[in-house]
């Protein structure tokens, strides 16, 4: 199971992006994989991020 969070606040100098993350995995083999390639995750949450983050820009501007 994944769980993500994302919290959008408005700043004077711009929107500030928080994001909680989880992985909770569901048996033994599971989380002995997550351990062994977690970073793996990162790559893909990251190419997320970066799109989530072109889209409030995109947004805003359209505000």
């Amino acid at each position: 199971m994944s769980i993500s969070k994302y919290f959008l606040s408005r700043e004077y100098h711009g929107t500030r992006l928080i994001v909680e993350a989880s992985l909770i995995p569901s048996n033994i083999f599971y989380k002995i994989t997550t351990k062994l390639l977690g970073w793996t995750s990162k790559l893909i949450f990251d190419e997320l991020y970066q799109n989530l983050k072109a889209y409030v820009e995109n947004e805003v501007e359209d505000y």
